[in-house]
């Protein structure tokens, strides 16, 4: 059988359960309370706390702007840079014509000074057949002379074949060509 509590003791088990429900509600009306000083403090704290918090964004805001002044003036900069070097390019670009017909020149100079140089190996290495030759040109006009002389003679003879042609053409016109017939097939 289980044994019965006495009355005293159950008495006083629920007077220590209401002493420690008085003490929870004690304890919150005390936390109450706090938060009910507290927050008039907050409520004070938070404008405060909200100017500065506007304080910090303008801040951050002229320093964006400032930042945002920084990258202007650097693009600027920059602009200013590769326009100074697209100038830089044109004035190479327009310079390059020049240069390439210095180039050509100085090519062509070089050229001319190896035909030079190559016409007066030729002139030296020509000099001892010219010289041959010089000796050798009497000769050949003599030569010339009398092949000259042939062919005058030549000349001469034709033109007596000629004269004895001539004077043979009244000879010639008495054909008669009246015997010459075509076919009569190769007319159609």
């Amino acid at each position: 059988m289980a044994a019965v509590p006495k009355p005293k003791l159950v008495l006083a088990v629920a007077a220590l359960a209401k002493s420690d429900r008085l003490l929870a509600f004690s304890a919150e009306a005390a936390k109450v309370f706090d938060a009910s000083v507290a927050l008039p403090a907050a409520a004070v704290a938070l404008p405060a706390a909200a100017v500065a918090l506007l304080a910090e964004f303008v801040a951050l805001v002229a320093a964006a702007v400032a930042l945002l002044d920084a990258l202007v003036a650097e693009v600027a900069a920059l602009v200013s840079e590769v326009a100074a070097l697209v100038s830089d390019v044109a004035a190479a670009v327009a310079e390059l014509p020049a240069f390439v017909s210095d180039v050509a020149a100085l090519v062509s100079l070089v050229a001319a000074l190896v035909s030079d140089v190559a016409a007066l190996v030729a002139l030296v290495a020509a000099s001892p057949a010219l010289s041959d030759a010089v000796v050798a040109l009497p000769a050949e006009l003599v030569a010339l002379d009398a092949a000259l002389v042939s062919e005058v003679a030549a000349l001469l003879s034709l033109v007596a074949a000629l004269v004895a042609l001539v004077d043979a053409s009244p000879a010639l016109s008495a054909v008669s060509y009246t015997h010459l017939t075509l076919p009569t097939s190769d007319l159609v």
